[in-house]
């Protein structure tokens, strides 16, 4: 009997890891089609010998599965760890520093939020009521809605939600904590406050404090030396008998995939693509699936990377970087400091910054001149835009999920994974194609 035939559409890491752990635990034929870049978003360019990330610049190292697969790779001595932490927040056009001790918020330092500036007194005594709140009622809610509930509006607006909703690329009023966050939901069920052990209002005190040395934490996030554009290329490099058409497909049916010129025979077809491109080529052989597909709302991205010489900034860069929350700048909203934040991006005279844009691109220079002080012009400026970039997470997203997955049980020749679904993250997307890829093994 022949192998099976898989058509993985899309490609990205998601369609990458597929491809490998199919390799890895069936003899089916795979087939990966892909036109443009093969790790997708994840990718790294060069430019003056500097590498320059187009898109993550980093995978959360607590989520198993990136680190997991980079071992099984053979590339383990790529991985860094950050060698500066902490961030800024801009507020009323300065930029403070954010104490790492209040951005846990569920074992809150509330003495060190007494000696952050940019909160007003009285948005630092609402957050210390957060262990007395009432419980919420366990149904879906924003971002927002939930931890001004728990903490007050000023301390989320300022503090919880550029952390939470500016990585997503949404508005905090909007996307949904339940489908981004659940920790804080579970934990809020569970004991009816994210900060149980100081619901009696007490404040652990230095003196009772056990007299070892803490060790440090395991960092938060890696990267690799070459960039993050490195590890797709080295998974794709990886694969040995998977053939990879860089053609584009066009429609999708149970029996074939239909290119420009050519038809690809499957069993089975795993479509990595956003859920809007996978919509498209659904429209005619499963038009239910692919109105429900095309539900979900996506926002670009833009970023613009400069590079400058050293001497020609004025002021201290402390931690990785900052972030501006709603309201306090319409031209950026964020910024990495990447050569401060991993090795090997930069020589030593030269900074590389990564400019977030909420606005007009062309600001973007004039505003992070301002903020940081730099007195003369960029040695060069590379922009990485993305259109539809981000999935929107929003309220409810979990249900539309529950109702994807009725609609495509009505289709057992087809899987769908990615970003759109389940997780946006490194590590998400490569869980997401070793479990396509165990549940078409399963179905062979």
């Amino acid at each position: 009997m022949p192998p099976k035939r898989v058509v993985i559409v899309g490609g990205g890491l998601t369609g990458l890891s597929a491809a490998y752990y199919l390799e890895q635990s069936t003899d089916c034929e795979i087939t990966l089609l892909e036109p443009g870049p093969l790790g997708g978003k994840v990718a790294t360019t060069r430019e003056n010998g500097c590498p320059l990330e187009l898109g993550p610049d980093c995978f959360f190292a607590r989520k198993p599965e990136a680190m997991e697969l980079i071992r099984a790779l053979g590339i383990e001595d790529e991985v860094i760890e950050p060698k500066s932490s902490g961030f800024s927040i801009l507020a009323d056009g300065e930029l403070h520093q954010v104490p790492p001790s209040i951005i846990n918020f569920s074992a809150l330092d509330w003495p060190a939020s007494d000696q952050v500036a940019f909160l007003s007194p009285n948005g630092k005594e609402r957050a210390k009521l957060e262990p007395g709140q009432p419980q919420g009622s366990g149904e879906d809610e924003s971002i927002a809605s939930f931890f001004r509930r728990r903490f007050g509006e000023e301390f989320s607006r300022m503090v919880v939600e550029p952390l939470m909703a500016g990585t997503h690329g949404g508005r905090a009023e909007t996307l949904s904590v339940r489908a981004l966050y659940p920790n804080y939901m579970e934990l809020e069920q569970k004991q009816g406050s994210l900060n149980l052990e100081r619901k009696d209002g007490s404040i652990p005190s230095e003196n009772n404090a056990t007299k070892m040395e803490i060790p440090k934490p395991p960092p938060g996030f890696l990267s690799l030396k070459q960039g993050m554009g490195f590890l797709p290329n080295s998974l794709a490099g990886s694969l040995t008998r998977t053939t990879i058409n860089r053609a584009a497909a066009r429609t999708l049916t149970a029996a074939s995939v239909e290119t420009d010129d050519s038809t690809v025979e499957a069993d089975f077809v795993l479509c990595t693509a956003p859920s809007f491109a996978t919509a498209a080529l659904l429209k005619k052989s499963a038009p239910k699936l692919a109105a429900k597909l095309g539900e979900l709302e996506f926002v670009g991205s833009r970023i613009v990377t400069f590079c400058f010489n050293r001497a020609d900034i004025g002021n201290e860069m402390r931690g990785t970087g900052f972030l501006v929350p709603q309201g306090e700048d319409d031209v950026i909203s964020g910024c990495t400091y990447a050569s401060e934040k991993w090795e090997r991006r930069a020589p030593s005279d030269k900074v590389i910054l990564r400019v977030f844009l909420r606005g007009d691109e062309n600001q973007a220079l004039p505003r992070i001149k301002q903020l940081l002080n730099i007195q003369n012009e960029p040695l060069f400026c590379r922009p990485s835009t993305w259109d539809k970039a981000l999935p929107q997470y929003k309220v409810g997203h979990l249900d539309w999920l529950k109702d994807l997955e009725a609609e495509l049980a009505n289709h057992p020749w087809l899987l769908l994974a990615g970003a759109s679904y389940k997780g946006v993250g490194v590590p998400d997307c490569i869980r997401q194609g070793r479990e396509a890829a165990a549940k078409i093994a399963e179905r062979l």
